[in-house]
């Protein structure tokens, strides 16, 4: 079983970490979030690590990170954060909850999430640091490039080509 740390404490992170918890199949060891930002030291019985400090209490070679942060307000951070863990040699998980509909995971860029009701169909290639929220509908040949949030209910028609940074719905 891997160690997961989940950078983020807003009400996303927490969903996340329910979903996650329920599956058993991560230690999820910590929060995290940048220093700055931290107003609770322990998050669900977890500690609350500085973002900062975390190559120092964390190492890459040890653990996973999911950055689960929701929001246009956050998806600067969300971005920010998942360069910077990048560059110091993290590796992320990809959530694709089980009650999505997806042909092929292998098509999905890390720190993506992808949540319940969602149908990516085939030839559909998803980017890194994504949000694909409840009830989307990828259609097939589509492409959603990197640091691009989808909002609960969109359909992505076939063969849309959707630019990094965007936040649809």
């Amino acid at each position: 079983m891997r160690n997961l740390i989940i950078v983020g404490t807003d009400d996303f992170s927490l969903m996340i970490f329910h979903k996650l918890k329920k599956t058993g199949n991560f230690n999820i060891i910590a929060f995290s979030e940048e220093r700055s930002r931290i107003r609770f030291n322990k998050i669900e019985g977890l500690p609350n690590v500085p973002f900062e400090d975390l190559e120092y209490k964390a190492p890459s070679e040890i653990v996973l990170l999911l950055i689960a942060m929701s929001g246009t307000e956050s998806q600067e951070v969300r971005d920010r954060l998942f360069n910077s863990a990048k560059e110091k040699g993290y590796h992320f998980l990809t959530y694709i909850s089980p009650n999505a509909n997806v042909i092929d995971a292998n098509t999905i860029g890390e720190n993506t999430i992808v949540l319940s009701g969602s149908a990516i169909e085939q030839n559909v290639r998803i980017g890194s640091n994504c949000i694909i929220e409840q009830g989307v509908i990828i259609e097939q040949n589509s492409v959603i490039h990197d640091y691009d949030i989808i909002r609960s209910g969109v359909r992505i028609v076939e063969g849309s080509n959707i630019p990094e940074n965007s936040v649809i719905g």
